[in-house]
């Protein structure tokens, strides 16, 4: 798939506000190849990547850098929040390019409009990673209308279940569209990605039948874990929940867990040293962490 632009299809659910209208769309691999292609193909452009931290997910700043770029890691506040003035304050005149997660992975946190608004008129090119997009509604793909200078990009990995095939799609301008067309990779989709995204596409509404499904078991799982003493569940906008233990608990705890058979996600992240992410199953597979959480903790 190659084409300039591609009409991707609505997707409703109980989570979702309707979504905004689509300025244009362009068919893409995955984030941190959207990344790289920009800075390698616009090196003589691209000196520096701002990326907002999200302190585990690397692979943009290391696209970045293996592409030729220098990068700055803005660190999110004790909130994870996005920090907007640490942000601004990181720019100088080699700054060229914007990263952010939204929904953040693994925080869940999601970036509002006005963030977003404000990271935009620095003039750098803004991308937002929409990538658990379905799980939560909230875009701000809107704004593609009024900035020029936002991209932001979608995954089939997540809600549709492709991460091996690592495709998506870029919501931007027209106009940037016409740009990234003249540099980007040709033919960068392969044929079974293709085959697979158009697929996902006609089984829209089934697959976003699961989505609702993992949305409601998410928060299921969310209240359960604030019962738990010693477990502090973060609001997440993902198909995950990142918890924080008492200081120096989460690593023992983690390594029991793998003893029983759950594994879940720790980090090397020294901000999170006390945080391990579980994500969303089935029922049963809730009920078995909690019960596990329940005993040790």
């Amino acid at each position: 798939m190659d084409s300039k632009k591609t009409k991707i299809p609505q997707q409703t659910q109980s989570t979702q506000k309707p979504e905004p209208r689509v300025v244009a769309a362009i068919p893409c691999f995955n984030t941190e190849h959207f990344i790289s292609d920009i800075v390698s193909r616009a090196r003589k452009y691209v000196d520096q990547v701002i990326v907002i931290d999200d302190s585990s997910h690397d692979g943009t700043a290391e696209a970045a850098r293996v592409a030729g770029a220098g990068t700055t890691s803005v660190q999110r506040d004790e909130s994870f929040e996005i920090d907007v003035a640490a942000a601004r304050d990181a720019i100088d005149a080699r700054s060229k390019i914007i990263f952010v997660s939204s929904p953040n992975n693994p925080t869940g946190n999601i970036v509002s409009e006005e963030q977003v608004k404000d990271l935009l008129e620095t003039g750098l090119l803004v991308v937002v990673d929409e990538a658990y997009y379905e799980f939560c509604g909230k875009t701000v793909a809107a704004l593609t209308s009024e900035f020029e200078n936002l991209v932001v990009l979608r995954t089939m990995s997540k809600w549709a279940g492709l991460a091996g095939l690592r495709v998506g799609y870029g919501i931007m301008s027209p106009k940037l569209i016409d740009h990234i067309i003249d540099i980007k990779q040709p033919y960068n989709i392969s044929t079974v990605a293709e085959a697979a995204l158009l697929a996902s596409l006609e089984d829209a509404e089934a697959l976003l039948r699961n989505v609702d499904l993992i949305v409601r078991e998410r928060e299921r799982m969310f209240s359960l874990l604030e019962g738990i003493p010693g477990v502090k569940p973060w609001p997440s906008g993902g198909n995950f929940v990142l918890c924080q233990f008492g200081l120096g608990r989460a690593g023992g705890i983690f390594e029991e867990l793998a003893q029983r058979g759950i594994f879940l996600r720790k980090f090397s992240s020294s901000r999170l040293a006390d945080f391990f992410r579980i994500s969303v199953g089935t029922p049963e597979q809730t009920d078995a962490v909690i019960l596990a959480l329940a005993e040790l903790v």
